[in-house]
């Protein structure tokens, strides 16, 4: 089927949604999409193991803080 512009069709017909969506999406947009979900997804794997290595560190430096401060106070 031609790629017809929605507005020259005749007022009786309509395209269906399924051909709508198939003018709407082509190639060009999906795989933008695809590419963007996997480099966000690269990051996003990156990230989460680093903030759960980093947690136990900042709560382990609250705790030698309180450590020094309660050495000093001796």
């Amino acid at each position: 089927m031609y790629e017809y512009d929605y507005y020259y069709y005749p007022l009786y017909y309509r395209p269906t949604m399924m051909q709508s969506l198939k003018y709407s999406f082509n190639c060009k947009n999906i795989s933008k999409a695809l590419e963007t979900t996997q480099k966000t997804l690269y990051t996003v794997n990156q990230i989460i193991p680093t903030i759960n290595q980093v947690r136990p560190i900042i709560a382990n430096a609250k705790t030698a803080l309180r450590v020094a401060n309660a050495v000093k106070e001796m």
